[in-house]
Order: structure tokens, then C-alpha cells, then sequence
């Protein structure tokens, strides 16, 4: 069993990534951004982030420059699909500074499911 955090300003998707966590029988906690993410990070200590990228306060690049900074082997998934933004290039820079894998959203079940597997294996 691992610990996961789940960061994203959407509610409904945090429950759905928690549910999709659960079911899996792993720990986890949610963050509706960066800054109470990284806050809860240093009780929780997470193995795995999966964050936004696109949030208030802290986004998702600044959670996972301050996580790896500390904790260099978190492993981290980092989403994004905001219609009006082009996301890849966000994605683009979550993977340069240290996310393991991304994905764009909408994100299905199955892929959820494989990603975090995949992820927490590495």
C-alpha cells in the first residue's frame, strides 16, 4: 500500500483520482492546492503526488520544484487540461522538473488506473 496525495482545485476530480486510489487499496489525502499540498506533504509523506498543474495560490510546477527539492525520490504524475490554455507546454515542464509521468485531462479509469501502477513500480 502506498501514501498518495492528490492535488487539484477541482473537487470532482479529486474524488475521482481518490476513489480510483482507494480502490486500489492505497492511503490518500487531498489538496485543493500547491501551498496546503506542500504543507500536508511534510506530515504525510507521500510516495506519490498526483497534482495540477493549473491551480491557485501554488500551481502544480511550483509544488513539484518545492517537493523534489526536499524529497528528491517522491514520485509525482502531473495532469492538466484546461480547454482555453494550451497545456502541453505545462505538461511539457512538469516532466523537465521532475514529474514521472503526465497526463492530459480528461483522464479515463484505466489509464488512472495503469499510470499509478506503472509510477508507484518504477
Amino acid at each position: 500500500m502506498a501514501k498518495v496525495l492528490i492535488v487539484d482545485d477541482e473537487e470532482s476530480i479529486r474524488g475521482f483520482v481518490k476513489q480510483v486510489v482507494e480502490m486500489q487499496g492505497h492511503e490518500a489525502k487531498e489538496a485543493e492546492n500547491g501551498r496546503i499540498a506542500a504543507d500536508l506533504y511534510e506530515n504525510f509523506q507521500a510516495d506519490l503526488v498526483i497534482t495540477d498543474l493549473i491551480m491557485p495560490e501554488m500551481d502544480g510546477l511550483e509544488l513539484i520544484v518545492h517537493v523534489k527539492k526536499k524529497y528528491p525520490s517522491v514520485k509525482i504524475i502531473a495532469m492538466s487540461g484546461r480547454a482555453a490554455l494550451d497545456t502541453r507546454h505545462y505538461l511539457e515542464f512538469a516532466n523537465r522538473f521532475g514529474a514521472n509521468k503526465i497526463l492530459e485531462k480528461p483522464v479515463d479509469m484505466d489509464t488512472l488506473i495503469n499510470t499509478i501502477a506503472e509510477v508507484l513500480a518504477a
